[in-house]
């Protein structure tokens, strides 16, 4: 809900900051050696996929009510 009404205002949702975040988060879990700096990149892709998941469903959202409301309904 708070992603699509950031979203009204927003002509062009920029994905690139959502990307970016899991691009690293992905970098720091595939290399690191310490087990809190893993943790650490785990947060990071949790955190990067809900909010990506979120800016997406409120975009489809926008665009095509009725698939978003038979797809968010089950």
């Amino acid at each position: 809900m708070l992603a699509r009404k950031g979203l009204q205002n927003r002509q062009n949702p920029r994905f690139i900051e959502l990307g970016a975040l899991l691009a690293v988060s992905n970098l720091v879990v595939a290399t690191t050696t310490s087990l809190p700096t893993f943790f650490l990149g785990l947060l990071g892709l949790e955190i990067g996929f809900n909010f990506l998941s979120a800016r997406l469903q409120a975009r489809v959202s926008d665009i095509a009510p009725y698939f978003a409301a038979n797809g968010l309904s089950r």
